[in-house]
């Protein structure tokens, strides 16, 4: 196998980091290093720690990966898991104020894995028990 190419994503916002970096993360090809964003309401990250594994020992590709991406006031963590017994919540914001958590982050894809086409009245609109808590 080649030696992988270290690889850092620039991105306008969180696309890079919540779908680019996974992907990334996740192709043997590919050394995960870093991201920036450039976001008008966010600080520019002061650190970036990405902990990304192989657990089976036959696996090809990266079983799990983590990233914390660390701002002026306020830390961002990203995992994700093929080796955990259930799936995490989508989303999972905390403030002063208290919490949300999102279940799902994807209603069109699992209409469309249904068989669902997206020209019906109502279609992609998430039912009142996946909008979060």
């Amino acid at each position: 196998m080649s030696t992988p190419i270290n690889t850092a994503i620039c991105s306008f916002g969180m696309s890079g980091v919540v779908f680019h970096a996974p992907f990334i993360s996740t192709n043997p090809g590919f050394n995960f290093y870093a991201v920036w964003e450039r976001t008008k309401n966010l600080a520019v990250q002061k650190e970036v720690f990405a902990d990304i594994r192989i657990l089976r020992p036959e696996s090809q590709v990266d079983d799990c990966f983590e990233v914390l991406l660390y701002y002026k006031k306020l830390r961002v963590r990203l995992k994700a898991s093929h080796v955990a017994r259930e799936g995490l919540p989508g989303y999972i914001i905390h403030g002063q104020k208290g919490s949300f958590m999102k279940p799902n982050t994807n209603i069109q894809e699992e209409e469309l894995i249904k068989g669902v086409l997206p020209n019906r009245s109502g279609w992609g609109i998430e039912p009142a028990s996946e909008m979060g808590l």
